[in-house]
Order: C-alpha cells, then structure tokens, then sequence
C-alpha cells in the first residue's frame, strides 16, 4: 500500500477506520505513516489536544531558555515582570489578534495558508518559515499588535485629545493662543477618520467605485498606521513608569502612561507618518519578485526601530531632533539589538510552527474546534509579541542618550496627593 502524504492525504476518514463521530478526538494518525524518505517528518498517532498540548511545551522551553541562558536574560524576565504587572496590555493584544482572526484579512502575522503535510516536510520548510519570521518580528517593531479592525475607534481617542487639549491647554504643554489652532488640526483629524469609518461600513454594504474604494484604503492605512504607533509609545512610557516608579498602583501608570501618550501628540503624529511608510514598503516587498526586496526592508528597520524611542522618552522634539536622538540611540544599541532580534527569530520561528500546525490540524473540523485553537493562538501571538516588544523596548530605553536630568519625567502635569 503507497504511503506517500499526497495519497494519504486522499484517503477520507472512513478509508482509515476513523467514523465521522470521532472528529475532534481522531487526532493526527493519517499521517503517522507519511514517508520519512521524502523528508517528512512522520507524526505519532495522538489526538489533536495532546499534539497541541506538545507543540506549545516546544515554545515554552524556548521562552524558558531565552530567560535562563541568553546573554539579555534580565531585560526578558524584567519585559516578564512588566507583563504580569500590567495583564491589560496581553488583554489588548489577545483581542486584537483574536478580532484579526475572525475578522480574516491577509495579516503576515497569521501562519496561516499551508496544508498539514506542509508543516511536516522541513526540507522545503524551514528556509521560508525563517524568512516569514524576519519579516514577523520587523513587521512586530512597527506594529506589536494587528490593529485592524480595532484600529476603527481611532476618531474617539481623536476627538477626546482634541477636546483635552482645547479645554486643558497648559496640560500638555501648550499656551493659550496656539492651543486653537492645534486642536483644529485634530477636530480635522477626528472628522476625516469619521469619514473613513463611514466608508468602511459603506464598504461592508454595498460595492464602492474604484477610486473610492482606493482613498478608503489609503485611509484605513494611515489609521492603522497612527494607531500602532499610539500604541508603541503608550507600552514605551510604561516600560519608563516601571524603570522610574513615582506610585505603587499599576492602574495609575497605565493612566499617565496614556497622558504622556496625548502630550506627545505631534510625535506620536510624525511616528505615525513613518509607520505609514515603512508598511507600504513592507507590502511591496511581501508582493514583490524582486530577490533584494526583505533586504530593503531590513535596512530602513536600523533607522525606524528606536523612532518610538526617541518619541515617547523626549517631549516636544522636532522631526529633525527625534531622527538625531535615533540614530545616536542605533549606534549605542545597535549589537545588543541585533543579538535579540536573531534570537527572537528563532522564538517567532517556534510560535509560527506552533500556530500554523494547531491550525492545519483543525482544518476540517467543527466551529467549535476552530475557535478553540483560535483562542489558544490568540493568546500565544498576544503573550510573544508583547513580551518580545517589551524586550525590545527595555533594551533601547536602558541606552537612550538623555538630554537633561529629568527628561524621564512621566506626567507633565503636577502630581497630586
């Protein structure tokens, strides 16, 4: 009888003695006989929730030994221990990924599209799988977490900066006469994202022109855009709350984190700019041929990685100031950043084996099934990603070049008893 994973995978459940009933609990035993010849991987006969349960045991030793033998082991168990003091950042991050999953999309982050027998056969494996982990943990700096579609509630966080800072001026910074002025700028801000939220539900509904339908993408991108980087310096400040504790409520550096996010506004508006360009220029190179493309990705990530930096440690820089302080920041962090993102490749390279082989598994299953291996992978995604961010993050923020001695300051406004 031919044993081959092509023929196997034709066979149907019945041909393998295994009746409909059985679904969930069949597990992975048609394949338990593919070719090793072929240079597949053969799998041993378990059920589908002992095979998941092994897969992630894989992917925990390798965030156990990234704790206990590499050579940044305390930025990773103090990225740990600032995950732990703050659950809502993985609360953030698990609805984010789960809200992607549902919502579908073509999200790199997603291992998704590969049958079962392709997740076994390393030969043909591993050269893509490490180079769809480079391009995940770029795409990570940039972006911790897919905010599409919760990037849709933009026009709130717009509209209350808006109203904050022409109702609290000096709060954040400004004086009487230019707070008009910039609180303009925002009220026009809020009303286009309205205006994009508008057509994305026009969208949902009925079939928009071409021309429309291409101002709604160039839109959704930039909110995307704006919103991950809101999002990157809000995890910077509190990573600059826990190394410089002024309280011992977590929920209050979680709010003064957010209040250093909308005093920095104008940063937050240039980070969200260069975002913006970055991620066109790593969808091009998802959809190029050209053999060059993830090495023009990789360059621009030694300029944009410690932008967000530069943003959420120094208020009121100018575009010039901010790009001087990332590249200063680049070459002091340049060799401890490039030992954590080889490492970090191999962690992403598990947890992308990890995701994508649950999901293959359950492919032909019930709803049930699949939306337990999507709350299993959410969470996974979630844990990673924030943990690795935050890795980062404490890596860069220990070697920033302070300007003055109290630039670390982390509420402009009074502190009150």
């Amino acid at each position: 009888m031919p044993t081959g994973p092509g023929y196997l995978l034709a066979l149907n459940s019945e041909s393998l003695g295994v009746g409909r009933e059985s679904g969930f609990d069949s597990g992975v035993a048609f394949l338990a006989d593919v070719d090793s010849d072929l240079g597949f991987m053969p799998l041993p006969s378990l059920p589908i929730w002992l095979w998941a349960a092994l897969c992630l045991a894989a992917m925990m030793g390798g965030l156990w030994l990234h704790l206990v033998l590499h050579p940044l082991r305390q930025q990773f168990s103090h990225a740990l221990d600032i995950l732990r003091l703050h659950p809502r950042l993985l609360a953030l991050g698990f609805v984010a990924f789960l809200s992607a999953m549902l919502w579908g999309g073509d999200d790199p982050r997603m291992p998704g599209g590969r049958a079962l027998a392709d997740w076994v056969d390393w030969s043909a494996l591993l050269g893509p799988l490490a180079l769809e982990s480079g391009g995940h943990f770029a795409l990570m700096l940039h972006q911790v977490d897919p905010l599409w579609p919760l990037a849709l509630l933009l026009p709130v966080a717009l509209i209350l900066q808006a109203w904050r800072i022409q109702a609290l001026p000096f709060r954040y910074g400004e004086g009487r006469t230019g707070a008009g002025m910039r609180s303009f700028l925002l009220w026009g801000l809020a009303a286009l994202s309205c205006g994009w939220v508008v057509l994305e539900a026009l969208n949902l509904r009925q079939f928009l022109p071409e021309w429309v339908h291409s101002v709604q993408s160039l839109l959704r991108a930039l909110g995307v855009a704006l919103a991950a980087a809101g999002v990157q310096v809000w995890i910077i400040r509190l990573v600059e709350e826990w190394q410089m504790p002024t309280r011992t409520e977590t929920a209050k550096d979680q709010a003064t984190a957010l209040d250093a996010v909308f005093a920095r506004w104008r940063g937050v508006l240039v980070l969200g700019g260069f975002n913006a360009l970055w991620m066109a220029l790593f969808d091009w190179a998802q959809d190029s041929n050209l053999r060059l493309a993830p090495a023009l990705v990789l360059e621009p990530l030694l300029f944009f990685a410690p932008l967000p930096i530069a943003v959420a440690c120094e208020d009121g820089l100018g575009l010039p100031e901010i790009g001087a302080q990332a590249l200063r920041l680049m070459a002091r962090a340049f060799w401890a950043l490039l030992g954590l993102a080889i490492t970090s490749l191999v962690l992403i390279m598990l947890l992308r084996y990890t995701v994508g082989t649950l999901t293959a598994l359950v492919a032909g299953q019930g709803v049930a099934a699949k939306l337990g291996i999507q709350i299993v992978a959410a969470f996974s995604l979630a844990t990673v990603h924030n943990w690795l961010f935050l890795a980062v993050a404490l890596t860069l923020v220990q070697r920033f070049p302070r300007q003055t001695a109290d630039s670390t300051s982390p509420d402009p406004a009074p502190q009150s008893s």
